[in-house]
């Protein structure tokens, strides 16, 4: 049996998300971000980020954002709908906690989401000298790279601090990224 190396992915869709609590079957989310990011270009492609409305926020205290300003005017949908056309362009999702974003996707008013995950909390492996716990946070991730952090638990705002942490492609190709599984690789059509 040959052993072969999944692909390394030319667009990510950074993506996060903030929710009025912790358990998507009876709380919302609120907020959704993403970044496009090109990793040959190391370059964002685009970005997106809006709020949905909610009744109310639970975790206003956590992530600042009231359920009042969820309910103003905006275009969400049409935020949404650029969102998928961005899904539409990656090869793959990154979040810093697949394991609590994903559960979100398929739940209103998230759609469904069919790319591979990268999880930079348990996939990517930090450098040592960096003195990181084993799954750091995206806060300790900043500060460790020297990147200023200016808002935490906003979404666009925790998109923006992992490509800046490392060389992304070097990141990627030097197997600090090991897919949970990576025969199942491959961007789906």
């Amino acid at each position: 049996m040959a052993i072969t190396t999944p692909t390394v992915p030319t667009n990510l869709l950074i993506l996060d998300l903030e929710t009025t609590g912790l358990h998507p079957g009876q709380d919302h989310c609120i907020e959704l971000a993403a970044v496009l990011f090109s990793v040959p270009l190391r370059t964002t492609l685009g970005q997106v980020s809006t709020l949905f409305p909610v009744e109310e926020n639970q975790a206003e205290r956590i992530n600042g954002i009231p359920a009042a300003a969820s309910q103003g005017r905006q275009p969400w949908r049409q935020a949404l709908e650029l969102f998928m056309a961005m899904a539409d362009h990656a090869d793959a999702a990154v979040a810093h906690n697949v394991a609590f974003d994903r559960p979100w996707f398929g739940k209103p008013p998230l759609p469904s989401l069919s790319l591979p995950w990268i999880c930079t909390c348990d996939d990517v492996v930090w450098p040592l000298r960096l003195n990181l716990k084993p799954k750091p946070s995206l806060r300790d991730l900043a500060l460790a790279h020297g990147i200023p952090v200016w808002a935490t638990h906003r979404a666009l705002t925790d998109c923006i601090i992992w490509p800046r942490c490392s060389p992304v492609a070097r990141t990627l190709r030097a197997c600090c990224w090991r897919p949970a599984n990576p025969a199942s690789f491959t961007k789906p059509r």
